[in-house]
């Protein structure tokens, strides 16, 4: 399905929602919030980054995961961790928690992990244990 189609089923659906709450008189007493994620790109096992493909997993702690990485390191290991994360792959993007993009607001943050890694869009961040083809 084509990104318009999508976007009019939405709409449609929305619309069929809408008008349902008018004909039962409950619109005025409705509050709707219309919220989206990051939106959905196809994936397959030919765009997923295994972590575990080039760090040992028993060298991390694995807070977020797929299409990010959020990992702190086990003592000792920060940057063998890092090293081996930035080099990984040329469709993924690391960075320590002091160095991500100002306008993400990470640095300073304590609940942030220490290293965040981005894959491009259409691409995930699996450990291989986890991956399902469907």
């Amino acid at each position: 399905m084509k990104d318009a189609e999508v976007i009019a089923a939405a709409d449609e659906q929305l619309g069929r929602l809408v008008a349902g709450l008018h004909q039962r008189n409950l619109l005025e007493r409705t509050n709707l919030v219309v919220v989206s994620d990051h939106g959905m790109a196809p994936t397959s096992v030919r765009r997923t980054i295994f972590v575990d493909d080039y760090v040992p997993l028993a060298d991390i702690e694995i807070a977020d995961i797929n299409p990010t990485i959020g990992v702190t390191p086990v003592a000792g290991k920060m940057d063998a961790v890092y090293r081996a994360l930035a080099l990984a792959h040329p469709r993924l993007d690391v960075f320590k928690r002091e160095d991500t993009p100002l306008h993400w607001y990470f640095r300073g943050q304590p609940r942030v992990p220490p290293i965040t890694g981005v894959a491009e869009e259409g691409w995930v961040v699996m450990r291989r244990a986890d991956y399902v083809e469907y």
